[in-house]
Order: C-alpha cells, then structure tokens, then sequence
C-alpha cells in the first residue's frame, strides 16, 4: 500500500505571499504549491481564505483581479474547507484556550485541527507562529518546500 500524501494547511498569508510575489516568500510558497500540484502534499485552505485573500496587485480592473483570485482558487490541487458545525465549535474552544486569538485565526487553526493536518504553514509571527508546540500532533512553520525543514537565518 502506498504511502498517503502529507496534508499541509495553509491560512491566508502564504497566498498573499504568492500572489503578491513578496520578496523571499513567493519561490518558497510556489514551491509548495507546485508540490500540491504534482500531488506530493495535499494542500487544504478554510473558504474563510477566499474573503481574506481578496486583491491582488497591478490590476488595473477590479474585475480582471476578481477573475485572477477565481481561477487562482478553482485550482483542484487547493482543497477548500467549509466552515461548519464542528471547525465552528473548536474555533471557540481554541478563542478559550487561547485568548489573544481572533475568530479568522481560530477558524483556521481550528480547520486545520479538524483535518488532522501535519503541518500548517503561515507568516503570522504575532498569533499563529508562537502556538507551535501548543496544538497535539500540529507544527505551525513558516511555509518550507515539501521534504525540507523550515530554515534558521539568523545569525
């Protein structure tokens, strides 16, 4: 029997990061994502990302923008999540637990909770990074390409 695919949870932030093409994030977020691609990972996002993520830029139209953020999000390879009953009940309990979280972060860690993702990748330094450790059986990492660790710079 073939070994599963690892499941990797991305908030909105490694989206911006790409389709805004931020300096030191992007290659590193478009490698995860043709990683997705190829079917290595199975990549999964909350619907909640889809009104998070809602510009991109050097669109001239708000409707050629529109359109780009459609297709970009209509890629099968990007598992989308409803927010339902249960994703609802651990964002609270995660609020509880959790105090300084808001309800997009809880909904969020609570998604990737629910799936029982490996990993979660986001840029949230402020809410969503510090709570590596905290979540059983979850590490929340900057996003790293699929078989790597996620790299120390500093000095």
């Amino acid at each position: 029997m073939a070994n599963a695919s690892p499941k990797v949870y991305w908030e909105s932030s490694p989206f911006v990061a790409t389709l805004w093409n931020e300096t030191g994030r992007a290659h590193i977020c478009q490698a995860v994502l043709q990683s997705a691609r190829n079917g290595e990972i199975e990549l999964y996002t909350s619907m909640l990302t889809l009104v998070e993520v809602f510009k991109v830029p050097d669109s001239p139209q708000e409707e050629v923008a529109e359109q780009v953020l459609t297709d970009f999000f209509r890629n099968r390879w990007i598992r989308k999540v409803e927010v339902d009953w249960f994703v609802a009940q651990e964002a609270r309990s995660l609020q509880r637990r959790f105090p300084r979280l808001d309800g997009r972060d809880a909904t969020h860690l609570a998604t990737a909770v629910y799936l029982e993702v490996g990993t979660m990748h986001t840029y949230d330094r402020d809410d969503l990074l510090r709570l590596n450790g905290q979540i059983p059986h979850l590490v929340i990492q900057e996003p790293a390409p699929f078989g790597t660790l996620p790299m120390d710079l500093r000095p």
